[in-house]
C-alpha cells in the first residue's frame, strides 16, 4: 500500500491575526533562550518532528535553524509537505510515513518536538508521540510546549478563558467562531504539571531536565531535555 500523501499546510497560530507580528518578536526572544538550553553539538545528527512548510515568520522552524547554525546535520519531518521549506533552509526532508513504519531502523543523535504535543489529542496520543520520539533517538530527546498556565493563550490570542475546564473553553471558542481551535485534535493544551507527568511516564528511568521560561509574570514555555546515554 502506498504511503498517505502529506496533509495541506495547517494554520496553528492564526497567522493573519493583527497581534501576530508582536507575538513573533516575543517568540524569537523566548526561543533564543530555549535554544541555549538544547544539547546541539557540531556534527550531531538532529531530526525535528513536526516542522511546518510555512516560512512567513522567522520564528518558524527556529530550532532546526539553530541546530544547523551550530554545525549539526539537520533533518525534518512532518505530516505536512515540507519539501520546499527544507530545501530553502538546507535541511534533509524525510516524509513522516516511512519513519512511522520503520522507526527502529532510523536513529538520530537528537530528536526535537517543538510546540507539537499540544496539537495531539488526548493523553494516549501524546504518550504515543513521546514514545515515537524515543524510538528515533540515540542520545537526546528535546520537547517544548507552551504552558496552559500562562494567562495569554498564544494560538487564539485570547486571555484567561483557556483556564476553564476544556469543555467550557471549547464551547466558548465555538461561540466566537474559532471552531478549528475548539477541536481537541487541533489544540489540546497542557498544564506544566500534566506535561511533566506525561514525560516522566514516557521516559521512565531516563535522565530528564525540565526548564521553564517566563513572560509577563508567568511561565510561558517549558522545555524537557531527555538524555538517553552519556555524551
Amino acid at each position: 500500500m502506498a504511503d498517505p500523501a502529506p496533509v495541506p499546510p495547517i494554520d496553528y497560530c492564526m497567522r493573519d491575526h493583527f497581534l501576530m507580528r508582536f507575538q513573533v518578536r516575543v517568540s524569537l526572544w523566548i526561543r533564543r533562550k530555549m535554544l541555549a538550553a538544547m544539547p546541539f553539538q557540531p556534527a550531531m545528527s538532529v531530526l525535528e518532528v513536526g516542522t511546518t512548510p510555512d516560512t512567513t515568520f522567522p520564528d518558524q522552524n527556529f530550532f532546526s535553524k539553530g541546530a544547523l547554525a551550530r554545525g549539526c546535520r539537520v533533518s525534518v519531518t512532518s505530516v505536512e509537505d515540507c519539501t520546499a521549506m527544507a530545501r530553502e533552509n538546507g535541511f534533509y526532508w524525510i516524509p513522516m510515513a516511512p519513519l512511522l513504519r520503520d522507526a527502529p531502523s532510523r536513529r538520530f543523535d537528537c530528536v526535537v518536538s517543538a510546540a507539537v504535543l499540544e496539537h495531539i489529542e488526548g493523553e494516549r496520543g501524546k504518550v504515543d508521540h513521546l514514545r515515537f520520539l524515543d524510538r528515533l533517538s540515540e542520545r537526546y530527546v528535546v520537547i517544548t510546549i507552551p504552558n496552559r498556565g500562562h494567562w495569554l493563550e498564544v494560538h487564539t490570542k485570547l486571555p484567561l478563558i483557556h483556564w476553564l475546564p476544556k469543555p467550557m473553553h471549547r464551547a466558548l471558542l465555538r461561540c466566537v467562531g474559532l471552531t478549528q481551535w475548539a477541536n481537541p485534535a487541533h489544540m489540546d493544551l497542557l498544564w506544566n504539571s500534566e506535561f511533566r507527568r506525561l514525560v516522566d511516564l514516557a521516559f521512565a528511568g531516563r535522565r530528564i531536565q525540565f526548564k521553564t521560561f517566563w513572560f509577563l509574570g508567568a511561565i510561558s514555555n517549558i522545555v524537557a531535555v531527555i538524555e538517553k546515554s552519556p555524551p
